[in-house]
């Protein structure tokens, strides 16, 4: 496996392994365009909840807030976004759904850990701030 991706199926044609690499490739190219959008739209709604909240109190202050709380809970939306990616992906499957997936929980794995580390990070340089 190099990565990330399985090698190709022994015994096929030469036009057979490349059509099978192309549908491995859009497999992937879904997975994140809908594992993008997915956290796009958390992010919004995020938003929009916190913007609702805040509306008519402190200028401004609601629009902080929202932005506070995507960045301090960034790894939970990011689940949030996987869990709505895989149900659109099984609900609409592409030509090479084990390959979408496959994808999909690599995504949620580097970008959970990834999420974890920044918002570590965050709450260190907030806390920094407090003393």
């Amino acid at each position: 496996m190099r990565g990330g991706h399985l090698p190709p199926t022994p015994g096929l044609s030469a036009e057979e392994s490349r059509r099978e690499v192309d549908e491995r490739k859009a497999a992937d190219r879904q997975a994140k365009k809908v594992y993008w959008l997915s956290l796009l739209v958390v992010c919004l709604i995020t938003t929009f909840a916190t913007l609702t909240e805040y509306l008519g109190k402190k200028e401004g202050e609601g629009l902080l807030v929202a932005g506070a709380i995507i960045v301090g809970f960034l790894p939970a939306a990011q689940l949030a976004a996987s869990v709505l990616a895989l149900i659109y992906i099984n609900v609409y499957p592409p030509a090479r759904k084990p390959d979408c997936l496959r994808r999909l929980g690599r995504i949620t794995l580097l970008s959970f850990i990834w999420g974890l580390i920044g918002a570590a990070l965050t709450w260190v340089v907030l806390a920094g701030f407090r003393w």
